[in-house]
């Protein structure tokens, strides 16, 4: 990313993750990408994306026919893993969850 996006290299010349004017600017970069990158429109989305990839999440909404979000919910078909205290991970609760999570903790930074 650091070698096609000027505004990255303004900052450093090389990537600069530990640099937290670097970094950010390279989340926004990178977020904006995938509010285009998915196939839905919206932050929801992008977020979806951000946490566990675009190629999926358009897969999901392409079995779903639709934008609706609880019908992309239903098609989410991920991993699920064991964790050693023997508590399942179903990765698309995590996935599902993650936007909703980051708007509403968001809410309280604009306050």
């Amino acid at each position: 990313m650091h070698s096609r996006e000027t505004a990255l290299q303004e900052i450093s010349e090389r990537p600069s993750p530990y640099d937290t004017t670097w970094s950010i600017r390279a989340l926004i970069i990178y977020d904006e990408y995938l509010y285009g990158a998915v196939i839905c429109e919206g932050w929801y989305y992008a977020l979806r994306a951000y946490n566990g990839g675009a190629g999926l999440l358009n897969r999901e909404i392409r079995r779903a026919g639709s934008c609706e979000t609880s019908l992309v919910e239903q098609q989410c078909a991920r991993k699920k893993r064991r964790l050693k205290s023997g508590k399942i991970l179903d990765f698309c609760q995590v996935n599902i969850r993650y936007p909703h999570d980051v708007i509403r903790k968001g809410e309280g930074y604009r306050k």
